[in-house]
């Protein structure tokens, strides 16, 4: 009986000692199993299911890119438009009469229509030029104003990274307004209107790296109904 009752007792304490073993192995298990370290093999990062996906559209990151391409707000005037303006000392005749000028301004609005080189191009412009008067014909005197009109077209050529030299030819037409000073009536003869040739000059010195504001002299020689040579001062201002 004492053999049998050892025999049990043994027995019992080999299943109490090897149940714990058993027990913690299959939690290791369990946890290891839940471990986000341990990934699904099918499973793919965010880098890995990109391509995947552009591959079912039929696109790929590089075509992204290209379609993604920047686009220019750069209109057709950009850096072609400009205006500027003078004002000078100016001497003006005409074959009838006796007159002198008494001052000159002018706004000359261009637009570069062609580029030949970097430093050459050429630019169209009309000019609006009137010019103060006082003068005496047939016996009567007059101050008034000689309003011309011109259209013509320059070169523009870029001496350096500072200075462009500029010269050209306007053909203009002249209307011309006077108030007689002694008191007679004006006579229509001595409105006539005319036509002037103009050649001119000068130069642009830059103030700002992109050339969008300029200073320079100018020189214009008129010859026609009415002569006119102008020295002036200007400013000019690119779009």
């Amino acid at each position: 009986m004492k053999k049998i009752i050892s025999t049990m007792f043994v027995a019992v304490a080999v299943a109490l000692c090897s149940y714990p073993s058993i027990a913690l192995g299959k939690g290791l298990d369990d946890l290891s199993d839940q471990n986000p370290e341990v990934k699904d093999p099918d499973s793919k990062t965010g880098d890995e299911a990109a391509p995947a996906a552009n591959a079912a559209t039929g696109e790929t990151a590089t075509t992204t890119a290209t379609n993604q391409a920047p686009v220019s707000h750069e209109g057709a005037m950009h850096q072609k438009l400009t205006f500027s303006t003078s004002f000078g000392w100016v001497y003006a005749s005409r074959s009838e009469g006796d007159w002198r000028g008494s001052g000159m301004s002018d706004l000359t609005v261009g637009y570069r229509y062609l580029t030949m080189s970097p430093k050459l191009s050429l630019v169209g412009t009309y000019r609006y030029a009137p010019v103060n008067v006082v003068g005496e014909i047939d016996g009567n005197s007059y101050r008034g104003v000689w309003e011309s009109h011109y259209f013509g077209s320059k070169a523009d050529y870029k001496l350096n990274s500072k200075i462009v030299v500029t010269g050209g030819m306007e053909a203009g037409y002249v209307l011309v307004y006077l108030t007689p000073t002694d008191g007679l009536e004006t006579a229509s003869k001595h409105e006539d209107n005319g036509v002037s040739i103009t050649l001119g000059g000068g130069a642009d010195y830059l103030m700002t790296e992109n050339g969008a504001f300029t200073i320079g002299p100018r020189l214009n020689a008129g010859f026609g109904s009415f002569n006119t040579v102008q020295v002036a001062a200007s400013a000019g201002f690119m779009f």
